[in-house]
């Protein structure tokens, strides 16, 4: 395989995971749809007796009916749906609001492929700069050891007591 071919099916594996990556930590799916109804409706519901058991979470609410259908309704501000579920005998889970709320650890697994990808590319860009320099650095350490005149004005001083030392070596030999 070339080499041209060998680069693009890296990059695409790259990119597959990184994609995969993103797909894994993007916010799970509840298991049922649910459908939405508006509050009037979901009180009906809870009246008529279809409705076994509700979710409270913040001011959502979620609600299994006897056939296993999931509903879903909003609970305006100052309504009472407590007293209405409990008078009958509808089974309450009431958790807080936490969707408007992202904890450190949250917020860290939300970012985390775009800060994996940020490093990749810092990663790559870094060897790229480094191959190149240290190659120059080397060929102009070696032409300077055949002390041409015209490149012995661009190296640093510091370099100079080095060279001339490689060369009476080199010449001993």
């Amino acid at each position: 395989m070339n080499n041209l071919g060998r680069n693009i099916a890296i990059w695409l594996i790259i990119g597959a995971a990184l994609m995969a990556l993103f797909n894994i930590f993007q916010a799970p799916t509840t298991g049922q749809p649910s459908s939405k109804v508006a509050y009037s409706d979901f009180l009906a519901q809870v009246k008529s007796g279809a409705v076994k058991e509700v979710m409270i979470e913040g001011n959502n609410l979620r609600g299994r009916t006897r056939e296993g259908d999931v509903i879903s309704s909003y609970m305006p501000d100052g309504a009472d749906v407590v007293s209405s579920l409990s008078q009958y005998d509808v089974r309450i889970d009431a958790r807080p609001d936490e969707s408007n709320m992202p904890g450190f650890f949250s917020v860290l697994v939300s970012w985390f492929p775009m800060l994996l990808f940020i490093g990749v590319w810092i990663f790559f860009m870094r060897q790229m700069q480094g191959g190149g320099a240290k190659a120059a650095r080397w060929a102009l350490a070696n032409r300077a050891l055949n002390f041409s005149p015209n490149i012995v004005g661009v190296l640093p001083l510091k370099m100079l007591p080095g060279l001339m030392k490689q060369k009476r070596n080199s010449k001993k030999l």
